[in-house]
């Protein structure tokens, strides 16, 4: 993810010319890079940049297919869990094909007030579980699941959706309400530093439209332009909600740090039995 540039600055990240940052779904919170070196990459591919389609966990199905290893869960598969979202990216980095395998990317947020009708009611939440709210840090999100949400309000975990069209386009939709909806100076923090606050904030509501092709800085919203898009995009963030992972995940307990700290000697690692 990108660099933390809430809290006036103290955070010490800066994601300039992108929007936003760390802890949001703007691109300067989500856009990332990345590069693939070593003798196992074909001569025909050093060198060369490529802009496709692509999210961090992608990399474990590539590794699989790469090691000869199959990335099916299937023990999950056997209890009916969700199949993993990730895509094998080895066809490209081999030279094989030119186009990613990914087209769509939905775009997670931790429980936040939304009107899609395949999210989960907010009451349905575990409210004993643990979520990142620190007041103190002025900017850097909304409270996930609000204390006393109207009657029947719903919460979701997937917010935003990247589609690539390929010549038709880079669409991204955002939903719901967008903090850090500003931009950073090639130097950062600055003189106007102090105006970034919890007052920049976009209420994308039925939903904010990108192209980020020819936007990558999100400065256009084209939702009134591009209204049948709006929706297109919509149903499919409707229908990625509806299949999202969402346990129970309980709440805080010792037995985490415990084991971090005696069984696995300073790392984190499964503690439940």
């Amino acid at each position: 993810n990108g660099g933390p540039v809430y809290g006036n600055g103290t955070a010490g990240a800066n994601n300039f010319p992108l929007r936003g940052g760390k802890m949001n779904n703007w691109e300067g919170g989500i856009r990332g890079n990345a590069f693939v070196s070593g003798g196992f990459l074909p001569p025909s591919r050093r060198g060369i940049k490529w802009d496709g389609l692509a999210a961090l966990w992608d990399w474990y199905a590539t590794f699989s297919a790469l090691a000869g290893v199959d990335a099916t869960d299937h023990r999950a598969a056997k209890a009916s869990l969700p199949p993993i979202d990730s895509h094998d990216l080895s066809a490209f980095l081999l030279g094989k094909t030119l186009a990613s395998p990914r087209a769509e990317l939905p775009i997670g947020t931790e429980p936040r007030l939304s009107n899609l009708s395949s999210a989960p009611l907010c009451a349905s939440y575990n409210r004993a579980t643990p979520y990142y709210d620190e007041p103190s840090v002025v900017g850097d999100e909304p409270k996930p699941l609000p204390d006393s949400p109207p009657p029947g309000s719903r919460c979701t975990t997937v917010s935003a959706l990247i589609v690539d069209e390929g010549k038709g386009g880079l669409w991204k939709l955002l939903t719901g309400t967008v903090e850090q909806a500003m931009y950073t100076g090639p130097a950062y923090p600055n003189s106007t530093t102090d105006e970034v606050s919890s007052h920049f904030v976009s209420h994308c509501g039925d939903g904010c439209l990108f192209e980020l092709r020819a936007d990558p800085l999100e400065t256009s919203d084209l939702a009134s332009r591009h209204p049948q898009r709006l929706a297109r995009l919509r149903a499919k963030l409707e229908a990625y909600e509806a299949t999202a992972f969402n346990p129970d995940r309980g709440g805080n307990t010792a037995a985490a740090c415990e084991h971090a700290q005696g069984v696995y000697r300073g790392f984190w690692g499964p503690f439940m039995r």
